[in-house]
């Protein structure tokens, strides 16, 4: 095959204007129930409390972050293999790594992966935000409203750890004895809870200071 070269100058202009002159994409911005703010500096309660524990499993209340318009449980959980065989194992921390959206199932549909819920001072149970309602046109839910969040982890063929969050959107301050309740049936660990001191998160909205000075640029 004979191969001729030809002076090819300005042979993308068109394309590379095209590219220049396409608008940009209309941006999705997370709701706020659905997710922290990302433009502030929270105040930071700090707990290291233990939800939960067995044999093989820890689940750890690291720290609560209070923003203007919620507050977000920092959580922890630590796995350690005993006399599980390494593919019963390594099929446990698979799915343990899904996350909310993908954990374990009973036949019958009951989620036994690890999972939260919040019930205010009065019992009242904190309705939990369906991410449908992120869809457009969709209607806004009314807080306040709590969503799990997961943050990934990691291990090897000993040990296993990973981090989630319970985003709790509450523009009014909730008050009171909270409740956090854990469950993670697909490690033995039952419904478990935990008072949570809602007037201190509700006091941690004077210390949130903004991520950016627009004042100084």
């Amino acid at each position: 095959m004979h191969v001729t070269s030809t002076n090819a100058d300005g042979f993308f202009d068109d394309d590379d204007a095209a590219a220049a002159n396409r608008p940009e994409p209309e941006e999705f911005r997370a709701p706020a129930w659905m997710q922290a703010p990302d433009d502030e500096l929270p105040a930071r309660l700090l707990h290291d409390r233990v939800l939960a524990r067995t044999d093989g499993a820890v689940v750890l209340l690291r720290e609560i972050r209070v923003f203007s318009v919620g507050f977000e449980v920092q959580v922890e959980w630590f796995l350690r293999r005993r006399e599980e065989a390494l593919w019963e194992w390594r099929r446990l921390t698979e799915s343990t790594m899904g996350g909310p959206w993908h954990g374990a199932r009973e036949p019958g549909g009951r989620d036994t992966s690890l999972r939260f819920g919040l019930a205010r001072s009065d019992g009242r149970k904190v309705p939990v935000a369906d991410f449908s309602l992120a869809m457009p046109g969709a209607a806004e839910p009314e807080p306040p409203t709590v969503t799990q969040r997961h943050g990934g982890g990691g291990g090897g063929d000993r040990t296993c750890t990973g981090s989630q969050s319970i985003w709790v959107w509450a523009p009014d301050a909730l008050g009171g004895a909270l409740t956090l309740v854990t469950e993670w049936a697909q490690l033995g660990i039952p419904v478990t809870a935990t008072t949570l001191d809602g007037d201190a998160i509700g006091s941690g909205v004077d210390r949130v200071r903004p991520l950016w000075d627009d004042a100084t640029g």
